[in-house]
């Protein structure tokens, strides 16, 4: 809230309400998010010989750009999640509950309190992402990845126009909302839009690209995107929103006294005088009825991480359980995590194969991948000729063309046990992740200790007004 004078030391110190330093929350804020992107990065780094480095290479490569890339992403995510925590303190709903309509009418300036909240928030927006993007670098810098200056100023530009773009959505949109709930809601779907509008207009596969992000003056080239061009504009509109809707409301009391002061039966019905007429208002069911949604939602997220904790650990042990070398299979399907070049492309590094278990009669013919018994363990590999019980196999990549061939060997057809059928890259990394020390504690820990503290999960969901008895 604005009051009294000095007004921007008042509103830095009014954002934080767990703390009156505002610039050390700010500071230790940006270190705590740099401190889980570089976490996050070595975790990554881990699952290189994955999927992720065909669908997300911009995050997997040892490099610079992938740290700040990934602190991007993670700024984002927790600046959203701020936002939602702190959103009466960072936003102009103060002034749906009447804080600036006694100073409005005391002879303080709209306008001045409008724009001072605004600057505010949007240095506050600055400080915040800076430290955290210093921190990611100097964090690298331990890593010895080799430094280039060329794409980091574009990348500093990229994270910092999003941060921006969240924010003024949100203070625009707080002007036409009076309950928090509902503000969450559009949080949530703001950020949602800011990201389909990266994918929409192809501005996300160029920030991705590392040689693009090289030119700094590429990232202002409306031709080749018009991102920025939709930015500009949004930008215009909610400056103008927040100065003319903020100066306007400022000077009028909210009352909603039907709906926090009086408590009614059910039967009772109050008429509300509007400028077009008059409109019924039934106050309890109107509380109850924009309250079960959430509830639900609450629940059901809830159930859902549990469930997919618990299916996913459950999934892991099975294919742990049939490993090519005990024979084990699951309605005649033999799954193990590939952990070989040798049948590439065909079959990745660390994809989850899928081989059918077959019988000695079961006809086999030239191009077909099968598993099979040897004196060094089960093999993989590919038949070139079939001559009788006899089949000629062979790997599919050599590392070295001058060895091509050499590990084609003749085989006996009763040794085969397995047809390959099909890989899943995506189910190959979460068994990887699984197997990780994060991923371990993320998909058995966490969902053991919901499932104990469900109950105290609640209690204190309903203390924090989330969700209502």
């Amino acid at each position: 809230m604005i009051y009294n004078h000095n007004i921007i030391t008042k509103e830095q110190k009014q954002a934080f309400v767990e703390r009156k330093e505002s610039r050390n929350k700010i500071f230790f804020y940006g270190i705590i998010v740099a401190l889980l992107t570089f976490s996050l990065h070595f975790m990554l780094q881990t699952l290189t010989r994955s999927v992720l480095s065909t669908a997300l290479p911009q995050l997997m490569m040892p490099s610079y750009f992938s740290t700040l890339s990934l602190y991007i992403v993670m700024a984002f995510i927790l600046y959203t999640a701020y936002m939602i925590r702190y959103y009466d303190f960072l936003t102009y709903a103060e002034i749906s509950q009447n804080k600036w309509y006694t100073l409005a009418k005391n002879g303080y300036a709209p306008h001045r309190m409008i724009l001072v909240k605004l600057l505010t928030r949007l240095s506050e927006v600055i400080a915040y992402y800076t430290i955290g993007f210093l921190a990611t670098l100097f964090l690298t810098m331990f890593l010895k990845y080799p430094f280039v200056v060329s794409y980091m100023l574009p990348l500093y530009i990229c994270g910092l126009i999003d941060l921006i773009f969240l924010s003024l959505i949100t203070m625009s949109a707080s002007l036409f909302i009076s309950r928090q709930r509902n503000a969450r809601y559009v949080i949530i779907i703001g950020a949602i839009c800011i990201w389909m509008l990266r994918l929409q207009c192809g501005y996300y596969h160029l920030i991705s690209d590392r040689i693009w992000m090289s030119t700094p003056g590429n990232l202002f080239d409306l031709s080749q995107c018009s991102y920025l061009l939709y930015f500009i504009i949004m930008i215009i509109l909610c400056v103008l929103v927040v100065v003319f809707r903020a100066k306007r409301i400022a000077q009028y009391t909210n009352f909603p006294f039907y709906e926090r002061d009086m408590d009614m039966g059910e039967d009772v019905n109050i008429v509300v005088l509007q400028e077009d007429g008059y409109r019924e208002v039934e106050e309890q069911y109107v509380r109850r009825q924009r309250r079960k949604g959430m509830d639900t939602l609450v629940n059901l997220a809830m159930v859902l991480l549990i469930t997919a904790g618990v299916l996913i650990n459950v999934f892991v042990l099975f294919v742990s359980l049939s490993s090519p070398e005990r024979e084990n299979n699951y309605f005649g399907v033999i799954p193990f995590v590939f952990h070989t070049e040798s049948m590439e492309p065909q079959i990745m590094y660390n994809d989850l194969a899928f081989f059918d278990a077959i019988d000695k009669q079961e006809p086999l013919h030239a191009g077909q991948s099968v598993l099979y018994h040897e004196d060094d363990g089960p093999q993989v590999a590919s038949i070139k000729a079939v001559k009788g019980e006899k089949l000629s196999v062979d790997i599919l990549k050599y590392t070295d063309d001058v060895k091509k061939g050499a590990y084609e060997k003749v085989i006996a057809r009763d040794a085969v046990y397995g047809r390959y059928s099909g890989r899943s890259r995506w189910l190959g990394v979460i068994i990887l992740f699984a197997n990780t020390v994060l991923g371990r504690l993320i998909l058995l820990l966490i969902p053991a200790f919901m499932l104990y503290y469900y109950k105290p999960i609640l209690a204190y969901l309903k203390k924090k007004g989330f969700i209502t008895e």
